[in-house]
């Protein structure tokens, strides 16, 4: 007889993925509403006493919470050797939510418009990428930033910030086809931030989420504030080929200023000065073929002082500020990318079987490299 403990714990685990879905998010995102956390994630499990019996087994339960998102969960059983020292084996595993996974993807790349009608299209597949015929409900959250400076220890000021998720609406209630496809079609009233939320259930009643994340362009913008000086660079694509322009979003909590951006690459090859307003908050780069394979983007941008915002005390709330950020972009990929596909001649295999590989090499326009 021997008395052990096992201890378990869960911890992040990266969302499903498809190469033959590369553009869908799969992502559960736990946010917050108005009154709260939408979900709350317990990491740590309780722990679990078990004695083995004569052979070496025993079975211990860990009791794990209701998932909106893949978790690895780590266990670690304790116990004593033959000389009493205290001992511990671990063991990892991916835990899914449910028997299913659910699949958005955007329906434009960039921002989208106010009261414009776009059409969100979205899969159901199980954990081995087969489709899955299911019903779907699809949600609309609003996202809104609420930040703040307060004073904190010594008379210093920081900024506080908080997420909101409220005005939930049902845009739909659809089923998936055969062929695991589904889509819903949504406006957006206003410009801001917005959450798309795909919910269904497997056969057993698991519940399973996933969230889009999309911006409505409007005559303004603001974004989370912060005590440190960086800001995001987004590109408009992921992808740029020779001949395009590249539209970058600043996403700085300025309203106006000034901004030197710049490209970057083992040196400065271009760089440009300008009047930066928050109505129209983006840069323009002109993509060249001497980029390729990819160019760095950097843009420092300026805000003079806040005028009636005088000095008080120690404290300077309208004092100039800046900020830096940096994107890359990748540039002519489309032309240079081979399309290479593996086969196995079975999907089983015993220890030292040999595997038979069947590989397909294709150039972008699909004929052989």
């Amino acid at each position: 007889d021997l008395n052990t403990t096992l201890r378990g714990r869960l911890e992040y685990a990266p969302p499903f993925a498809s190469a033959d879905y590369p553009n869908y998010s799969f992502q559960g995102i736990a946010t917050e509403s108005e009154d709260g956390p939408i979900e709350v994630q317990k990491d740590q499990l309780k722990s679990v006493s078990t004695k083995l019996d004569a052979t070496g087994q025993g079975v211990a339960t860990l009791t794990i919470p209701e998932l909106t998102q893949a978790k690895t969960i780590r266990l670690e059983l304790e116990y004593p050797d033959a000389n009493g020292q205290l001992r511990t084996l671990p063991f990892s595993q991916t835990v899914w939510p449910a028997e299913i996974v659910i699949g958005l993807k955007p329906a434009k790349e960039g921002a989208y418009k106010p009261r414009t009608p776009y059409d969100f299209q979205g899969i159901v597949l199980d954990h081995k990428e087969q489709a899955v015929e299911n019903k779907i409900t699809l949600r609309r959250y609003k996202k809104t930033y609420l930040s703040h400076r307060r004073r904190s220890i010594g008379g210093t000021y920081t900024y506080e910030s908080k997420t909101l998720v409220s005005d939930e609406v049902k845009i739909c209630e659809t089923r998936s086809s055969k062929d695991g496809r589904f889509s819903c079609t949504t406006s957006f009233a206003e410009p801001g931030n917005y959450l798309l939320r795909a919910e269904s259930e497997d056969k057993a009643g698991r519940r399973v989420v996933t969230e889009l994340g999309v911006w409505v362009d409007g005559s303004q913008r603001w974004y989370a504030a912060d005590d440190h000086d960086r800001m995001d660079l987004i590109p408009d694509k992921k992808l740029y080929e020779p001949g395009e322009t590249a539209k970058i979003l600043v996403k700085a909590p300025f309203a106006k200023g000034q901004i030197l951006f710049a490209t970057e690459r083992e040196g400065i090859k271009t760089y440009e000065v300008k009047e930066f307003d928050a109505k129209s908050p983006y840069i323009s780069v002109p993509i060249l073929k001497s980029y390729a394979p990819n160019m760095y983007v950097s843009a420092w941008l300026i805000r003079g002082r806040v005028k009636g915002t005088e000095p008080f005390l120690q404290v300077d709330l309208g004092k100039p500020a800046f900020k830096l950020g940096i994107t890359e972009l990748k540039v002519g990929w489309s032309q240079h990318t081979l399309k290479v596909d593996l086969k196995t001649d079975k999907k089983d295999y015993k220890p030292r079987e040999l595997i038979k590989l069947s590989v397909d090499v294709k150039a972008p326009s699909g004929s052989l490299p």
